[in-house]
């Protein structure tokens, strides 16, 4: 199914939101994770590497703050 995603919305539980955003990131793929990003600074700086090294278009926020009014 690689190939018939084209990006992760991560909205888990708090505590499994670093690890499904690397894990998607690490497949190629753009994320849109729900806050807290990470729990431990050395998480979002393993993420920053990530989509940095990958040149991945990442985002976080709030997803009642984040859709389109129209």
């Amino acid at each position: 199914m690689k190939d018939q995603i084209d990006a992760v919305i991560v909205s888990t539980p708090d505590h499994t939101h670093a690890p499904a955003s690397m894990m998607a990131m690490n497949h190629d793929k753009p994320v849109y994770c729900q806050k807290p990003l990470t729990h431990h600074v050395t998480e979002a700086r393993a993420m920053n590497q990530i989509a940095g090294d990958k040149n991945l278009v990442t985002q976080m926020g709030i997803q009642v703050h984040s859709f389109l009014r129209l």
